[in-house]
């Protein structure tokens, strides 16, 4: 099995080249290539890769249509896409945040890195197995979430005693999505509990795979 890690080792805020050596490790199952070319996004193919991975960063210009129909394409016929934090920036195309079933809308008011209570909200998805209530130092962030019936949030995190989405899978086409919103730098990957997560959607993602290729 093969994946794609996409983000920039250079960006100001969620530089890749950490965090994505740390997903290599957890998922050693998976030969994970680290990239920063918008190009090879545009070359992805379900006969290439079985996941792509995105951590992206705001300050990044928006990602070509053609790039955006690359990506649209891979989910919708049988790719697993699973956006970490700041992936979710290439929902700056209007089509990718319908890919990925939410906008980003900005961050609560806070100074410096607070600690982010995160919360199971659905302890039947396969993606909490075996993880309980955590907190780490974090980045928060806000959505809207576009109407989608097929949306299963999975996280949530709490602020100010309101729960706020932090996590989600949704279907597309004969893909999957997931959607994490915790891991602001490498440091939170050492959360036992983040680590499960990570490891719990790749196998998601995967078993969609597994049986397409029955």
């Amino acid at each position: 099995m093969r994946a794609l890690f996409y983000g920039s080792e250079h960006a100001p805020y969620h530089p890749m080249e950490e965090v994505g050596r740390r997903v290599q490790e957890l998922l050693p199952e998976l030969e994970i290539r680290l990239t920063d070319r918008e190009g090879e996004l545009r070359e992805l193919e379900r006969e290439t890769y079985d996941i792509c991975f995105l951590y992206a960063d705001f300050e990044n210009p928006p990602l070509a249509r053609e790039t955006a129909a690359a990506l649209l394409g891979f989910a919708a016929q049988g790719g697993g896409i699973f956006a970490i934090h700041g992936g979710i920036a290439i929902q700056n195309r209007s089509e990718l945040g319908q890919l990925l079933g939410g906008i980003f809308t900005g961050h609560p008011p806070y100074d410096g890195l607070p600690t982010v209570y995160y919360k199971v909200a659905d302890p039947a998805h396969p993606l909490t197995a075996g993880v309980e209530d955590f907190a780490i130092p974090d980045e928060l962030y806000l959505f809207e979430l576009p109407k989608l019936e097929d949306r299963r949030i999975f996280l949530f995190y709490e602020e100010k005693g309101v729960l706020y989405p932090a996590g989600w899978t949704r279907e597309y086409g004969l893909g999957r999505v997931v959607y994490l919103c915790c891991g602001h730098n490498v440091h939170a990957f050492e959360e036992e509990m983040l680590c499960r997560l990570i490891k719990n959607g790749a196998e998601w993602l995967m078993e969609r795979r597994n049986k397409q290729d029955a």
